[in-house]
């Protein structure tokens, strides 16, 4: 007589082992592919990255403010009802300032890796981040623009479509009148789109306005301000939790009213439907 075996319930401890293997091994892979993008889309990063490894960052207040970017702990706590109504909240950009060997461009590189996979850019064919220098961008445009066509149009659809745009050192550039009109356009066509940007420069405030010239400096500025969280890598008694609070309460109070009023559109939709 055949008898037949009951039925095993629950995996064996060999099974759970496998699966976790396979589950480790899946999420390393994703990591890597990520990392391998990164590189590919930030040619210039890896020195920064290497330096970082060899040695502590110059100004870890700052650094671990940087480092909570581009959620910086806010989105969980948005409540149920925000999300279901007013959508998912528009991830900030940064504007790091501060002196030259401050840390700003290696923090800002290692949190675009951190948090590469979140930059979707609006068109399948665009690059997720666009890593460049201000003075690389500016000669680019300028060359492009003398002879025009599809090749000085493509590289400012890249600059405009893609998921994150990352200039680095935008004071060091001396920009024509006409690539100050494409990088006024530029700011402004991701503000509206709600597309992060990432700068770094030397310069804040009136001094950064200088560097452009009288009729649009405060215009480029005015939009850095509205589209990025400012961080100050000169600041030495720098606190991060206050600054921390500070950028909650921003992100809070650009988001919460867009998404109350979307709720009670939605709700007084309802309303007349019954």
């Amino acid at each position: 007589m055949i008898h037949e075996t009951e039925p095993t319930i629950g995996a064996s401890p060999a099974g759970e082992s496998n699966a976790a293997e396979t589950k480790a091994k899946a999420a390393q892979k994703q990591r890597d592919e990520l990392e391998s993008r990164f590189y590919k889309n930030c040619p210039q990063a890896d020195p920064y990255i290497r330096k970082a490894e060899r040695s502590s960052t110059p100004r870890p207040a700052q650094h671990s403010l940087v480092m909570k970017w581009p959620e910086f702990d806010c989105v969980d706590q948005l409540t149920e009802e925000h999300w279901e109504f007013g959508g998912p909240v528009v991830l900030p950009g940064l504007l790091l300032h501060g002196a030259s060997g401050s840390g700003k461009t290696t923090s800002a590189y290692l949190a675009i890796r951190e948090s590469f996979g979140c930059w979707y850019p609006a068109d399948r064919q665009m690059p997720g981040v666009v890593a460049v220098g201000a003075v690389e961008m500016g000669r680019t445009i300028s060359e492009l623009a003398r002879s025009g066509g599809d090749e000085f149009q493509a590289y400012l659809d890249r600059l405009a479509y893609c998921g994150l745009l990352f200039i680095d050192d935008l004071d060091k550039a001396r920009f024509t009148p006409r690539v100050e009109s494409e990088l006024f356009d530029l700011l402004e066509f991701r503000a509206v789109e709600d597309r992060a940007v990432v700068v770094t420069t030397n310069l804040k405030g009136r001094e950064l306005e200088r560097m452009f010239s009288r009729h649009i400096g405060p215009a480029i500025v005015n939009r850095l301000r509205r589209i990025c969280i400012p961080i100050d890598f000169d600041e030495p008694e720098f606190d991060a939790e206050a600054a921390l609070a500070a950028v909650q309460a921003k992100i809070r109070a650009d988001y919460v009213p867009q998404a109350e009023a979307s709720r009670a559109y939605h709700l007084g939709g309802k309303a007349e439907q019954r």
